[in-house]
């Protein structure tokens, strides 16, 4: 899922998705799914900063809300210089999904929980392999080679299985293993360790600079774990998972999403819950992209920061249901439901 505000990372994604195709041969079994939400529930589009950003398709893209943002345009504009015509590709405007979504403050919210929860279900039975991924996120070019492999290997065994990558610094490391290279090395709270040191999690790293790091890995090592541990950002869930009953629940709006996918594995697995790791193969997720949140009115937080200051009363709002519903999936608390939070975020926008 592409928010507006995601446009000016989304060629660099895209770089990575055709970057995974280069090192297969049966690119026609892959598809992948671009939904761009120009909703503006909790954002307002800022029309003069794309029009200065683009102004040979502003008249085309930035009027009508992004309408004509799909098909050629879709095609001349972002994924230009990359190769994924070879595989399937689907396009759909927010107001596409279940012919009723649009950009109307009026039409129901429709966030990143809701996308993923639609694409895993109508996914589940017609492929292998089911990925997530971010537009602040970055694939290793082997992805698909690597689970492929995996998958030929074990899919007799352990059918029913989670997939991710190892990953860079941060605070605790409880989404994945860090990569050999940044094995020993402290995370610094402090913003300018944060941004600009390359081992943390919240700096800056191009794709190119991934791919030379995992280029010189000649044997790739593969771990495996009883409990979750991913993010959201470079994820894979086998069909066979997700058909034994594995989705998001309704209650997770906008935040914990994929902590609580991975809690449901569990507990619907239990004691034979596995998930994968290529631990010796870093993905990138830009958590702190410089450009992560661009081209929202009234708002200067190009790198996403999370504070009532930076975002507005209603992220906290948004976090505080997410987190509350999560914690108590599995007890009778009474659940926070969408209707209810957006009545509280409408009131703070008055």
């Amino acid at each position: 899922m592409v928010q507006f505000y995601e446009l000016e990372m989304l060629p660099e994604h895209m770089k990575s998705c055709a970057g995974m195709l280069k090192n297969i041969e049966n690119k026609e079994n892959v598809t992948f799914v671009f939904y761009l939400s120009t909703q503006q529930h909790l954002e307002t589009i800022d029309r003069d900063y794309f029009k200065t950003r683009y102004p040979e398709i502003s008249t085309q893209l930035y009027t009508e809300f992004l309408d004509t943002f799909v098909g050629e345009t879709f095609k001349s504009i972002i994924m230009a210089d990359t190769d994924l015509y070879p595989a399937n590709l689907r396009y759909e405007l927010s107001y596409d999904i279940k012919s009723k979504r649009s950009s109307s403050e009026d039409d129901e919210f429709y966030n990143i929980a809701a996308f993923r929860r639609d694409f895993t279900w109508e996914w589940s039975d017609k492929a292998d392999v089911i990925l997530w991924g971010e537009t602040d996120s970055l694939w290793p070019s082997q992805t698909l080679m690597l689970i492929d492999g995996l998958h030929e290997q074990v899919k007799n065994v352990t059918p029913k299985y989670i997939v991710n990558f190892a990953d860079r610094v941060l605070w605790d490391n409880s989404f994945a293993p860090l990569h050999p290279m940044y094995e020993g090395i402290r995370f610094v709270d402090d913003g300018v360790w944060q941004f600009e040191n390359p081992a943390s999690g919240k700096s800056y790293m191009s794709y190119e600079e991934m791919e030379e790091i995992n280029s010189e890995i000649d044997v790739v090592k593969t771990v495996s774990f009883n409990v979750p541990r991913f993010d959201g950002s470079c994820v894979g869930f086998t069909s066979d998972l997700l058909c034994s009953g594995v989705t998001l629940p309704k209650s997770l709006i906008l935040h914990s999403e994929d902590v609580a996918m991975g809690t449901i594995a569990k507990r619907i697995m239990g004691d034979n819950f596995v998930q994968y790791n290529f631990s010796n193969i870093l993905h990138v997720h830009n958590r702190r992209h410089p450009k992560k949140r661009t081209g929202i009115l009234n708002e200067n937080n190009a790198r996403g920061n999370c504070t009532i200051k930076d975002k507005g009363m209603w992220w906290q709002i948004l976090e505080q249901a997410s987190k509350h519903n999560h914690y108590t999936l599995f007890n009778q608390s009474k659940v926070q439901s969408l209707k209810k939070t957006m009545a509280l975020i409408h009131e703070t926008r008055k």
